[in-house]
């Protein structure tokens, strides 16, 4: 089974497949694998960023918003999805977009904690426009710093959902982190 060989399943014998127990530890290091990974794969589309690409994800990125802000998550989601995947196959780096896609199959059972209320967002103010500045650029760091921004501060609904828990695996409150610090200093990490 390919979810089960993708983590995304846990299958035991005579028992029904289940998704596995989120905690805190699991999620932070999917989110840690995701941010190394998919920083990579934006700093290659970066590199052979071209106008059509950046038109392409501002099209996505403008249906995502107005998706968003009419609550419409379920397209909002799809949208998300196809705007980071454009971005990453821009790349070339076909084993790298299929280990990115293992990680998102791992973390999508549990992304119906990022949109618990309708929140108004804007174009300057999300992460993807600076990705899209970042492009436009041709500016590799930009296009990281934006991603990482994206997954950390996106995740931030699942993170507090799970700290709620009063889980053993608790390290500290990512929700608190400051934007702009250095990656090792601002991601905690689970020994």
């Amino acid at each position: 089974m390919k979810l089960a060989a993708e983590r995304a399943l846990i299958v035991e014998p005579g028992r029904s497949p289940r998704v596995p127990n989120l905690t805190l530890a699991r999620f932070v290091e999917l989110r840690d694998m995701r941010v190394a990974l998919e920083t990579l794969a934006g700093k290659g589309a970066a590199e052979n960023a071209t106008p059509s690409l950046t038109q392409e994800l501002r099209s996505l990125h403008e249906r995502l918003l107005r998706a968003k802000n009419e609550a419409r998550f379920k397209e909002t989601l799809a949208l998300n999805r196809s705007f980071h995947f454009v971005l990453y196959k821009a790349a070339g780096r076909d084993i790298l977009v299929a280990m990115i896609e293992s990680l998102w199959v791992q973390t999508g059972p549990y992304l119906n904690f990022l949109y618990p209320g309708t929140v108004a967002v804007s174009d300057t103010s999300h992460p993807h426009a600076r990705i899209l500045a970042g492009l436009e650029a041709k500016d590799a760091s930009i296009v990281a710093t934006a991603i990482e921004e994206d997954i950390v501060y996106g995740g931030r609904p699942v993170v507090d959902h799970l700290i709620g828990l009063k889980q053993d695996d608790v390290p500290h409150p990512v929700s608190a982190l400051p934007i702009g610090k250095s990656r090792e200093k601002s991601l905690p990490r689970i020994e």
